[in-house]
């Protein structure tokens, strides 16, 4: 019974009859309406609360600020625009999410990892073949972290994300596949040599087959191993890794545990090594 029906007197039959079809009609309707409106409005609470959980459970590297992609990193294209173009102004001010996260894999004998599996500090490069400032990061950033992992100092792992579409993750394909010939690092400086990205026929089957035999590797092998099941999963697990933790921009780093995004400065990565370092002694 309705707040209404509680408090009106009871109809005499003087009134006339308690209701008529039309009025049955509208009262269903009424009531039909509130239903539909709560289950709306339950649904939204719903989806509200399961999209705060998500990203409190799984976001560690920050997403871009509402003003466009943070300085120095490059964001997945519309169709329309060239792939790979510089979307924001040289390197600035450094994006850092001090919230600390290990996502090292730390396998011994990793191809596409340098410095000790057990190495007090890591970095894990999160990038892709086409981004310009991951071409400008592996040119000039890249030597200076290669001597901490030679010193013993600092595990580097890279994974290749892929942001910017299919040449991507054929390039990425193809620095798998020159990782299962130890080939990782010499054909990862070939694909930015110059801190350059490759584009066009570059990044084709041939073109990658080419950079191959430029790194000495085997390429009937490397040519095999490009359509492998092996190097597509390894290229769709490092993918899925860069989307569970919010990695929609290249560069992005774990420096340490902590997120960085951009082509930074070198000395913005060596003040976190650093740190850590001496946080570890």
């Amino acid at each position: 019974m309705s707040e209404h029906d509680a408090t009106a007197p009871a109809p005499t039959p003087q009134d006339g009859p308690i209701s008529t079809p039309t009025d049955d009609a509208r009262g269903a309707a009424r009531s039909s309406g509130q239903w539909v409106a709560f289950a709306v409005v339950l649904l939204l609470g719903l989806a509200l609360l399961i999209a705060a959980v998500v990203r409190g459970a799984g976001q560690t590297v920050p997403p871009a600020p509402q003003g466009g992609p943070p300085v120095g990193t490059e964001q997945p294209l519309a169709p329309e625009e060239q792939p790979g173009q510089p979307g924001a102004g040289d390197p600035g001010e450094v994006v850092e999410e001090q919230i600390l996260v290990d996502l090292a894999r730390r396998i011994p004998g990793d191809p596409m990892a340098a410095g000790p599996a057990d190495a007090p500090v890591t970095l894990i490069v999160y990038s892709d073949y086409q981004c310009p400032y991951c071409g400008l990061w592996a040119e000039q950033t890249q030597p200076t972290m290669l001597a901490y992992a030679e010193a013993g100092a600092l595990r580097i792992e890279w994974r290749d994300i892929n942001v910017l579409g299919a040449d991507s993750r054929r390039a990425a394909a193809a620095a798998v596949a020159a990782s299962l010939q130890d080939g990782f690092w010499e054909y990862h400086d070939l694909l930015f040599e110059g801190g350059e990205v490759r584009r066009g026929n570059e990044l084709t089957t041939d073109g990658l087959i080419a950079l191959a035999d430029r790194a000495g590797l085997d390429t009937e092998q490397f040519a095999r191993d490009l359509d492998s099941e092996e190097v597509a999963a390894t290229v769709a697990t490092n993918e899925e890794e860069g989307r569970q933790i919010g990695a929609t921009s290249t560069p992005s780093f774990l420096v340490a545990g902590r997120g960085v995004i951009g082509a930074q400065p070198t000395e913005v990565f060596v003040e976190i090594i650093e740190e850590a370092l001496a946080e570890a002694r």
